[in-house]
């Protein structure tokens, strides 16, 4: 028996883009884009829709050193796609940082947790209790350092 697609009532052109994949070249792009206008975040980091709409403008662009007439955009994406991004990012943060400050638990930024078979029953009853933080069993983030310098720019 064939399976049926389902259906959604949310189908509209934004749905696409905001739930494309992001490369970590755009990710890291969207970050320091972010630190560089951080003061427009106040003092939760809060961003609004202007400067989002401004980042996506910004993903568009050329990197720095890249030519105009050499640059091939990425894929586009509007201010609510940089928005959910955003909103992720923080998500991984925080659960680095929790993962970062339990007492048993180390963090590599290439092999995150790094749990092996001894911490693997912790880790599993760790995990079920934050499902956000399963990826981070044995791979790191990339992005965290520019995640925490922006989100602790605030107090400097």
């Amino acid at each position: 028996m064939a399976k049926r697609k389902g259906t959604s009532a949310n189908t509209g052109a934004s749905a696409g883009a905001s739930s494309a994949h992001w490369t970590d070249k755009e990710t890291t792009c969207l970050i320091r884009y972010l630190a560089l206008h951080h003061a427009k975040g106040g003092d939760g980091i809060n961003f609004k829709q202007a400067t989002f709409a401004t980042a996506a403008a910004h993903l568009l662009e050329p990197s720095e050193g890249i030519p105009k007439e050499n640059h091939v955009a990425g894929n586009k994406r509007d201010w609510q796609s940089c928005k959910n991004k955003w909103v992720m990012c923080k998500k991984k943060h925080a659960a680095i940082t929790d993962i970062k400050s339990q007492s048993g638990f180390s963090w590599d930024e290439e092999l995150g947790a790094n749990i092996g078979p001894a911490d693997a029953v912790w880790w599993t009853a760790f995990a079920n209790a934050r499902p956000d933080m399963r990826p981070f069993r044995n791979k790191g983030w990339k992005h965290f350092d520019d995640m925490d310098d922006l989100l602790h720019a605030q107090i400097a």
